[in-house]
């Protein structure tokens, strides 16, 4: 759309080969510093590949990427989804890094990959619980700091300005402990998704669901993901604005 979202062009893109499937299930996008464009195929929250009628999983094929405004979709060499390898099948959720314009992060069902060359190489994120590098990410975002935050089997991941590494910030039954600080809890944990406050990147908010997809608790932190306290608790009739499909 070029008239604000009143009207819209369907974007043509191919694989790298004319054989290539130019997968339909574009499910995240991201926009980098210099204006490039990149979106992730394969639709991961559902748990098969169509035996369900209702809410089949629709695989991808990758990611694409325009460096022309959106006119053009080229097919990232590098996410080809091959026998040996199937990183890309799912990606969740793309981030970009706000001012390096090659930092892209991917958030997919192996785990959390990142790139610093614009897409030409990927590589898993630094976790300090590498045994979770391949486990299902599902969301990630970045912070006008440069700050970044990922949720990895259903765990909270916190990267801070200036550090390469991500670090743990679920846990538990450490909602009370004051000395470890109050973390995400990991027990029950279903989905977690973030957002920054544009405003201040030391303040965010995490909405977790259950494993049944009710609400959990709706998380407020005021230092960056260090510290997590609950501003919206779960298990009541009362507030259940996912219903079941959180």
């Amino acid at each position: 759309s070029t008239t604000y979202g009143q009207y819209w062009e369907p974007v043509t893109y191919e694989g790298v080969t004319s054989e290539d499937f130019a997968n339909l299930a574009v499910v995240s996008i991201c926009q980098a510093a210099n204006g490039d464009i990149y979106f992730g195929t394969g639709e991961g929250f559902s748990g098969n590949h169509g035996t369900n009628i209702y809410t089949p999983m629709i695989i991808g094929s990758g990611i694409w990427k325009s460096t022309d405004r959106g006119n053009t979709f080229i097919k990232v060499s590098s996410t080809n989804v091959t026998e040996s390898s199937d990183v890309f099948l799912i990606v969740n959720k793309l981030a970009a890094d706000p001012s390096n314009s090659n930092l892209i992060y991917a958030a997919t069902h192996r785990g959390l990959k990142i790139t610093t060359d614009g897409g030409a190489s990927w590589n898993s994120a630094t976790l300090d619980k590498p045994e979770y590098n391949n486990r299902n990410s599902t969301d990630i975002k970045t912070a006008t700091n440069g700050s970044a935050i990922a949720s990895i089997g259903e765990h909270c991941f916190v990267k801070k300005p200036g550090s390469d590494a991500f670090l743990d910030k679920s846990g538990e039954d450490n909602l009370e402990d004051p000395e470890n600080g109050n973390l995400i809890s990991s027990s029950n944990i279903g989905r977690l998704e973030f957002a920054y406050a544009p405003q201040d990147p030391l303040y965010i908010y995490c909405a977790a669901a259950d494993q049944d997809g009710e609400v959990k608790a709706i998380y407020k932190t005021m230092d960056g993901g260090d510290n997590w306290v609950v501003i919206g608790k779960g298990g009541s009739a009362l507030f259940q604005p996912f219903g079941s499909q959180g």
